[in-house]
């Protein structure tokens, strides 16, 4: 079986560079003149000459073993970079075709394989595992079938396999890379538990497994994850499986937290409202019921917050100034007994309520839990859409990013976009 690219693929091999530095490109022929980049007395780094021999050679490229120095041509498919030192490093390969048997050679530097919307099909080759230095793996956007290895990866800070065709269990052994900083494996059709190793990885910052037929039990390790500023799992049937009431604690850095349409229920529990740093919150569509806790009022920071389409009754523990804030990313709608107290300031005529479609509470309705919420049966409620990004929490998971490790631009570019789907 072959993984067919119909797309150049990068493959990237860093080392240390000092900047300034030059790229310099590839041509749009097999074979050019010797490129003016690369003066008489430089030369490639030999570790990475080889590598570029192994990865042609099991493309079918055998001809580039007769390369005498990778940098020195301009050669189609090949980019280099010199450092500062004069000693130019392999940046870039374009090929055509990998098979699933292929032989990934073994190099030390730090490597960037990005793959991402080439139209591969088949497996993940196990291979991968003899790049010791992988980085970045980023293969989404693709046809990938069968399971992800069981790869232990020491240096990857970034796995991305999104948006393939992937089954099977998320392999225990993730929790060895350490140093991951971003997992996103969101649309695939990945089955069983979250496994509880994941809680070793101190460092991670995002992880979006939304979109697959996880079930439960909800992971309570989660609150381990200390470092963790985005965690989306919407669109996985956890059936009947309710939220701890310290699942959270501890994440004083949680921003974003998305578990829509996961069948949880039970009450949202009140640890939800101590998380200082919490800009997004989506539990909509799900059969969460009671009331919504006081300690919401403590979410100072919340800039969107989505629990419509629930059971929730009772009181909203917040006032105008919180609505005025959110506008239309507060969403309450469909539930069976949502209400504002008279006093809360929503009786000036603003609209605020109506808005929300939730009613005035009486004392008789609150009791008998009458208080009904507007049914709202139309998507063109939500035409400001879903959040695509949420630029201050964007920004501080890209802080963080840097104050972890020194990443190349378009790495950490890689780790802050976070999409949320509806």
């Amino acid at each position: 079986m072959k993984l067919h690219l119909f797309l150049p693929i990068l493959l990237f091999c860093l080392a240390p560079l000092a900047a300034p530095f030059t790229v310099i490109p590839s041509d749009s022929g097999l074979v050019d003149t010797p490129q003016n980049g690369p003066k008489n007395g430089a030369r490639t780094d030999p570790r990475e000459q080889e590598a570029v021999y192994d990865v042609m050679r099991a493309t079918g490229n055998e001809w580039a073993a007769g390369i005498v120095d990778v940098c020195r041509g301009r050669w189609h498919g090949i980019e280099c970079m010199p450092d500062k030192h004069g000693v130019y490093h392999v940046v870039s390969l374009s090929f055509g075709e990998l098979s699933d048997d292929t032989a990934f050679p073994t190099c030390d530097p730090a490597w960037v394989l990005d793959l991402h919307k080439n139209d591969l099909n088949g497996s993940i080759p196990g291979s991968l595992g003899r790049v010791a230095g992988l980085r970045s793996l980023d293969l989404s956007g693709n046809k990938l079938t069968g399971s992800i290895p069981g790869f232990g990866f020491p240096s990857l800070s970034v796995l991305d396999l999104n948006q393939n065709l992937l089954t099977g269990l998320i392999p225990p052994s993730l929790g060895t890379c350490l140093s991951l900083i971003k997992i996103d494996l969101s649309h695939n059709h990945l089955t069983g538990p979250i496994p509880e190793s994941i809680n070793r990885l101190r460092d991670l910052i995002l992880l979006d497994l939304s979109y697959n037929g996880l079930s439960g039990p909800f992971p309570e390790s989660l609150k381990d994850m200390t470092s963790l500023e985005a965690l989306v799992l919407k669109g996985n049937p956890m059936e009947s499986v309710t939220i701890p009431d310290d699942a959270f604690a501890g994440m004083n850095v949680l921003t974003i937290l998305v578990l829509s349409d996961m069948n949880l229920h039970g009450p949202i529990p009140e640890s939800l409202g101590r998380l200082p740093s919490l800009r997004v919150l989506h539990l909509d569509r799900n059969r969460l019921s009671g009331s919504i806790p006081e300690s919401f009022w403590n979410l100072r920071s919340i800039a969107e917050l989505r629990l419509n389409d629930n059971q929730l009754t009772g009181p909203i523990p917040f006032g105008k100034e919180t609505v005025w804030r959110m506008k239309r990313k507060l969403r309450l709608y469909n539930n069976s007994g949502l209400c504002y107290d008279a006093g809360g300031g929503f009786e000036d005529g603003s609209g605020s309520s109506h808005d929300l479609g939730i009613g005035l509470c009486d004392a008789a309705a609150a009791r008998s839990g009458s208080a009904r919420t507007v049914r709202h049966t139309s998507e063109g409620n939500d035409a400001d859409g879903d959040m695509t990004r949420t630029a201050q929490a964007s920004s501080s998971v890209g802080a963080h990013c840097r104050s972890l490790l020194v990443l190349p631009p378009f790495l950490i570019a890689s780790i802050v976009v976070i999409p949320l789907f509806s």
